[in-house]
């Protein structure tokens, strides 16, 4: 069995069968972790018979987020709502302490005049 080059491609030559193994060489890109990828080139080496690396380059590629779910986009809305309903809330009970503050002025002034 031996092994040719033709046109970019090699080729397994097995007695008169030649068959296709592959491009000469090819970039594999391998992620190392979650923010960073290799780039691997091969070439194939006609004396070993197999692909060899010849390159290896490092690059920062993050991870792409991810889509959130229904169900996480739903308890997300979820959250937004209950924040707005506690600040309403707060609204709410500042402006009924300036009414009960205001009221109380009232009747303080109403005693005061002996009105009541």
């Amino acid at each position: 069995m031996t092994y040719e080059i033709e046109n970019g491609h090699v080729y397994r030559v097995t007695g008169a069968v030649k068959s296709l193994v592959g491009m000469v060489s090819y970039i594999e890109t391998t992620r190392l972790d979650s923010v960073t990828v290799a780039d691997v080139t091969y070439t194939f080496d006609l004396e070993f018979g197999q692909y060899v690396e010849m390159d290896r380059v490092e690059r920062e590629e993050p991870e792409p987020t991810p889509e959130p779910t229904p169900e996480q986009q739903r308890i997300a809305q979820l959250e937004d709502e209950a924040a707005l309903l506690a600040l309403e809330l707060v609204d709410t009970q500042i402006r009924l302490g300036q009414s009960e503050a205001d009221h109380a002025a009232l009747l303080f002034e109403l005693v005061d005049k002996e009105v009541l």
